[in-house]
């Protein structure tokens, strides 16, 4: 308590610990204390001294630690039972207090923890760190000042698995660094000391992480990077009223289509919002987003958000894209209506057309007869036994009179044009007629029945049976027949032989 005394010096000494015994000697005079070169590495208070803003002392002393093994110059105020607030009355009773402190030269731990005496004591005297050596490389000013920003401190407890937690005291913010660590959710939780407010949170390049979702954290967030990652849309306004709350949001280059149009009812205080590079969808659904981005227009980094699809708005800025664009292609609507016309006047010539080659389609059929009769032309012409294996295209039936004026020219006419004809003459095997009657009409596909006056004069005192039996032959062997089944050959077989046996009858 020697009051008295203007200067002290107790350099190169072996003092390990310093009292607070430098505040009452500086109590309402100057003095100058030299400990320069000693090896204080701690501050204690076993002298009990309390300092608080209510004491009306004038404190003026000029400390000089140069050379001693201090980490932080931080442990004065702890050790001397010293707060934040009885320094920061140093600052605010300048004209009262008068603190000059001679820093060491030597392993001084640059970080968070010198933060609190770099900024409130050192302003006092000089504000300049530029005979502090620091044990860790940090980047100083041109002046050899150090940066504030550069005081920082990392965390390990609560910090991600894979993640780097930095707390930087000069703004007050926990910087969470998850970049290129293989996120696939956000973090549920994150350290939250009380003294760092808000947060900086870096989850970029993360191109599992897809989903937004809500935590309890982003409500004291200040920066979100989400960069480079692979976010997908989401209807949760809740994730989105959380997100459009932080002053400084980067959604650049991920997987985002649309936004809930939900967001036009919040109060968005975002400043800066970053949502370039994204498939954004400009279909009918998302026309509000036009009028949305033009009325967020300051705070957005890239106003010209381009369209991704569809096609046809593609690398159109949505912002200058009207709502009809959004819901009516123009270009489609115009190319359908020139469809329309094209077709319109083309189809009057084609259904002409349709008509004409109906319409001779019909003729040549009504006339098909006659057509055949006079260009042997066969157009309609159909096999009625497809599939079936036969000897014979047609069974040629007529009386032995017309043999040689008919019966013969016929056949060699059928058999010029290439058909298989049975002929009785030429083709009924030896043995009963009946039999080789009934083999011919089996193995044809055809069979006609030449009615000429001597074949009717052969029946003309049979019955009427016999001449009904007669017609529903020429029925059942007609050309026009479309039905042959085993029953019916055996039925016209039957047939046949009555009439065979009638004509034979009468012709003996």
């Amino acid at each position: 308590m020697l009051g008295s005394l203007k200067h002290v010096s107790l350099q190169q000494n072996n003092i390990q610990t310093l009292e607070p015994w430098p505040l009452y000697m500086g109590t309402n005079h100057t003095v100058k204390i030299n400990l320069n070169f000693n090896n204080i590495s701690a501050f204690t208070n076993t002298m009990r001294r309390k300092e608080n803003c209510g004491m009306k002392t004038v404190i003026r002393f000029n400390l000089l630690l140069y050379g001693n093994p201090l980490g932080h110059v931080s442990d004065l105020l702890s050790g001397w039972n010293m707060s934040l607030s009885t320094t920061w009355c140093f600052r605010r009773e300048y004209d009262r207090h008068y603190i000059s402190l001679g820093l060491p030269v030597i392993y001084l731990d640059c970080d968070c923890g010198n933060f609190v005496i770099f900024s409130l004591l050192l302003p006092l005297h000089s504000g300049n760190l530029s005979e502090v050596i620091c044990n860790r490389l940090i980047t100083q000013r041109e002046d050899n000042t150090i940066p504030w920003e550069q005081l920082v401190c990392s965390l390990n407890e609560g910090c991600p698995f894979g993640c780097r937690c930095i707390h930087q005291a000069a703004n007050a913010t926990l910087h969470v660094n998850c970049s290129n660590a293989n996120l696939t959710d956000f973090p549920l939780e994150l350290p939250m000391p009380k003294s760092y407010p808000k947060y900086v949170l870096h989850f970029s390049n993360n191109r599992f992480l897809r989903r937004l979702e809500h935590r309890d954290y982003l409500v004291n967030t200040s920066i979100l990077d989400i960069s480079n990652s692979s976010i997908q849309p989401t209807d949760s306004i809740d994730v989105w009223r959380s997100i459009l709350q932080i002053p400084e949001v980067n959604f650049y280059r991920n997987q985002l289509t649309s936004i809930p149009k939900s967001v036009v009812s919040l109060n968005i205080t975002t400043r800066s919002l970053n949502i370039s590079d994204n498939p954004w969808s400009c279909s009918c659904d998302n026309m509000w987003m036009s009028s949305w981005l033009h009325s967020i227009a300051d705070w957005l980094t890239d106003p010209n958000v381009p369209c991704y699809t569809p096609l046809r708005l593609r690398d159109k800025p949505i912002i200058r894209t009207s709502e009809m664009d959004f819901c009516v292609d123009l270009v489609a609507v115009a190319a359908a209506e020139a469809s329309r016309r094209a077709w319109k006047i083309s189809l009057l010539p084609v259904t002409g057309v349709v008509v004409v080659l109906l319409s001779v389609i019909a003729i040549c059929r009504s006339l098909r007869l006659k057509l055949y009769t006079r260009w042997k032309f066969h157009p309609f012409d159909r096999d009625e036994c497809p599939g079936e294996d036969m000897d014979y295209d047609v069974f040629l039936c007529c009386s032995s009179l017309d043999d040689q004026t008919s019966g013969g020219r016929i056949l060699d006419s059928m058999e010029a044009s290439g058909y298989r004809v049975c002929y009785h003459e030429r083709d009924f095997m030896p043995g009963l007629i009946v039999d080789n009657i009934s083999a011919s009409v089996t193995r044809s596909k055809r069979t006609i029945c030449l009615l000429t006056s001597n074949f009717i004069q052969r029946f003309a005192n049979v019955s009427f049976f016999n001449v009904f039996c007669l017609l529903l032959f020429c029925i059942f062997y007609s050309p026009a027949g479309s039905f042959v089944t085993v029953n019916r050959r055996q039925l016209a077989s039957s047939i046949w032989l009555m009439l065979w046996s009638l004509q034979y009858s009468t012709s003996t």
